[in-house]
C-alpha cells in the first residue's frame, strides 16, 4: 500500500537506501523503526520519515549516513519532502501522490488504484463505515 502522507514525510526509496546508506537497509530500519511509537512507515519500494514539521526532519544524520543533498539547491534526488499541507518541497522523478498518498512510480497499479479510491471517498461515506463498527 501506498504511503499514508502525515504532516511532514521524509520519503526515500528503498534501492537507494539499499545502495548509499550506511549499513543498507538493516541499518537503516535500526535507525529509524526500532521505536514502537513511531509512525515512520515502509511499503513494498519506500521508506518514509515523519515529523510534525519539515525542519524537524534530521537531513545532516542521512547526509552523514550516505544520502545525497544539494545545500545549494536544498534538493536532493535520492528523497524528498511531502507536506500534508502545502504539498512537495521539491519533485523527484520517482515518486508520484495524490494529496493522500504517495507511492513510487513502480506500485503496483492495484495499490495505486486503491489509495485513489480510499483519497477520493466523500467523509459521509467513511462516517457511515465506521459507525458500522461502533
Amino acid at each position: 500500500m501506498p504511503i499514508y502522507i502525515h504532516l511532514s514525510n521524509l520519503i526515500l526509496a528503498k534501492k537507494t537506501v539499499e545502495k548509499k546508506y550506511l549499513g543498507g537497509i538493516n541499518q537503516f530500519r535500526l535507525d529509524y523503526f526500532s521505536n514502537i511509537d513511531t509512525l515512520n512507515q515502509e511499503d513494498k519500494e519506500l521508506f518514509s520519515l515523519v515529523s510534525m514539521n519539515n525542519d524537524e526532519l534530521d537531513i545532516d544524520t542521512l547526509i552523514q549516513k550516505g544520502i545525497s543533498y544539494s545545500m545549494e539547491t536544498q534538493t536532493s534526488d535520492d528523497f524528498t519532502i511531502i507536506n500534508r499541507y502545502g504539498g512537495a518541497l521539491w519533485s523527484v522523478s520517482w515518486i508520484s501522490d495524490n494529496g493522500i498518498f504517495a507511492w513510487h512510480n513502480e506500485c503496483e497499479k492495484e495499490k495505486i488504484d486503491l489509495a485513489e479510491k480510499i483519497a477520493n471517498t466523500p467523509m459521509v461515506e467513511i462516517n457511515d463505515l465506521l459507525e458500522t463498527f461502533q
